[in-house]
């Protein structure tokens, strides 16, 4: 999480824009920038994936849905990273980017469920919550605007309450 976090912060440092634009579209206004945002992503995600995969759903005996949920989510965050969001790729990218998202949701939810104690059960609900938020605030923003705070905040939603468990143990 800390490399993602420094790397987004390097990424927004080097080839600002604004706070109004996300993440992908600092990422695709030069060459160097898409592919230093693929590089990122992909070696998060891949580290990501051997923690969830090696320690995470053994740990916590989470259904291998999640995982599955999980892999599918980054393999569509690689590939939309692959696509800047600019010119005839910005559609593409979204979809993408949105399928990704929404596949982190039902991960939560399987999380919900195999949590018994309520502060568990309680920091899910609020990440859940974040998350749903965050999306319908960029789904009904009618200037098609997406800014990185906002996603920013989405990830919280979510890798919130994965550290909160991982760290509960």
């Amino acid at each position: 999480m800390l490399l993602l976090a420094a790397g987004l912060t390097l990424l927004v440092k080097y080839w600002p824009l604004g706070w109004w634009y996300s993440f992908s579209q600092h990422a695709a206004q030069a060459k160097s920038a898409t592919i230093y945002y693929a590089v990122l992503f992909t070696i998060v995600l891949i580290l990501l994936n051997v923690f969830v995969f090696a320690w995470f759903i053994p740990s916590f005996q989470i259904s291998i849905i999640f995982g599955l949920l999980f892999l599918l989510s980054s393999i569509l965050q690689v590939a939309c990273t692959l696509l800047p969001e600019k010119g005839r790729t910005i559609k593409i990218h979204r979809q993408l980017a949105g399928a990704s998202a929404l596949l982190l949701l039902p991960c939560l939810g399987l999380m919900y469920a195999n949590g018994t104690d309520i502060g568990v059960r309680a920091v899910m609900l609020a990440g859940a919550i974040t998350m749903i938020v965050s999306m319908l605030l960029l789904v009904l923003d009618k200037q098609k605007r997406v800014p990185f705070a906002l996603q920013l905040l989405y990830y919280v939603g979510f890798f919130g309450p994965l550290l909160f468990v991982s760290f509960k143990i």
